[in-house]
């Protein structure tokens, strides 16, 4: 996999959680795994299609899913609140889509 086609969608995942928190985002390192990998908690998939074609996983414990969901939402969530998967999902697709959009335009 060519570094070129994974950094924007970190670049945009670091960009978007700035956005919605309200804090400093820093990226850690970023790695191939081939092996199967267990999710954290709550996790979405977005199947990318196109000249370059795979998938992207957001993976997040309860906790960052619940946190985030509500600044989403500008209410308190739990974590059994149907919403914090439904959030996630739409922050995949936003990650995403910005991240396509940056790789259209290079």
């Amino acid at each position: 996999m060519k570094s070129e086609y994974i950094h924007p969608f970190v670049d945009s995942a670091v960009k978007i959680l700035a956005e919605i928190t309200g804090a400093a985002v820093r990226r850690g390192a970023v790695s191939l795994q081939n092996e199967a990998v267990t999710t954290r908690g709550i996790a979405s998939l977005v199947g990318i299609y196109g000249e370059a074609e795979g998938r992207m996983l957001l993976d997040m414990s309860r906790e960052t899913a619940c946190r985030l969901a509500s600044m989403m939402n500008h209410r308190d969530l739990d974590e059994d609140d149907h919403l914090v998967q439904a959030s996630v999902n739409e922050l995949a697709n936003i990650i995403a889509g910005r991240a396509v959009s940056d790789l259209m335009n290079r």
